[in-house]
């Protein structure tokens, strides 16, 4: 028997269209900041918070381009000289690696400087994948080397200790973040999970506050290792040759945890693009459809 509580704020239920319940067990587990992994017998604690607790999340799309008075910005093609750089929509082939460029540039509307400059706050090195096509788009965070605005398909993500940036990356595009993602997002279209704004508040993440000085600094050297390595779809994440490097050194080299856990964290990442929901009807590379 499997008991699947509602949340109290009103967020998503996130147990309808899933096949294998030990996901939905092992990603309820994680929520409660307990690492309960299918084939080890212990729970491992881990520690997890919502990300409001730890960092500020972007606009809506709608604030920043709106016709006046609610938006104070033109959107225009990228420039590297640009005011405002912007992450702004989705492009599969150029979103392959952690470090992204921005898409395109945002130009304050005459007479709106002020309010322009003031939603320009929310910019970030890191940006959350709003719309996560699973079959087709292999990142669930986004790095941007120059601060950057969110938009219609990112919502950036800002940390105060900036060296917070490095950690999340890695841990948003492992196994686990993915996890994390999928089980937050709503599932309404087959191989797409939707992260509304509501629900990237309570989006359970590693409570980065927990590390020590010498993982933040082992955070940034992992993410300089990876920051030029092509990661697959992230609905072939258990085939993904990088994506298990990108898990062992989040696993092991970061976390500190042993090979073992790394092994189970593996097995749970075949369970998980496993899910209808996340293949969608999307042929793997061996020919297979989703369960």
């Amino acid at each position: 028997m499997l008991t699947a509580p509602i949340h109290a704020d009103g967020g998503n239920w996130e147990v309808p269209r899933i096949v294998d319940y030990s996901v939905a067990q092992a990603a309820y587990a994680l929520t409660n900041s307990s690492l309960w992994l299918p084939g080890l017998l212990d729970p491992i604690e881990i520690p997890m918070v919502p990300l409001n607790q730890i960092a500020s999340r972007g606009l809506p799309h709608r604030d920043l381009t709106d016709p006046p008075p609610r938006g104070p910005f033109i959107k225009d093609r990228p420039s590297p000289t640009a005011t405002y750089p912007s992450l702004w929509s989705h492009d599969a082939k150029k979103e392959t690696k952690i470090v992204c460029e921005p898409d395109s540039q945002l130009h304050a509307r005459q007479g709106m400087e002020k309010q322009a400059k003031r939603k320009a706050a929310t910019a970030s090195r890191c940006h959350h994948n709003e719309d996560f096509r699973y079959n087709s788009q292999p990142l669930s965070v986004a790095f941007t080397e120059r601060i950057a605005i969110g938009g219609s398909a990112w919502k950036s993500i800002r940390f105060e200790n900036n060296r917070f940036d490095f950690a999340f990356a890695l841990w948003g595009n492992s196994a686990l973040g993915l996890l994390m993602h999928w089980w937050r997002s709503s599932r309404q279209q087959p191989g797409r999970g939707r992260i509304t704004i509501r629900a990237l508040e309570s989006l359970p993440t590693l409570d980065l506050r927990a590390l020590s000085d010498d993982q933040l600094s082992r955070a940034e050297h992992i993410f300089n290792d990876f920051r030029e390595v092509e990661f697959q779809p992230a609905y072939i994440a258990d085939l993904d040759s990088s994506r298990a490097a990108l898990d062992r050194a989040v696993v092991c080299e970061l976390l500190g945890f042993e090979a073992a856990v790394y092994e189970a964290v593996r097995g749970l990442s075949a369970k998980w693009a496993a899910e209808p929901s996340v293949r969608g009807s999307k042929r793997r590379p061996d020919g297979s459809l989703a369960v």
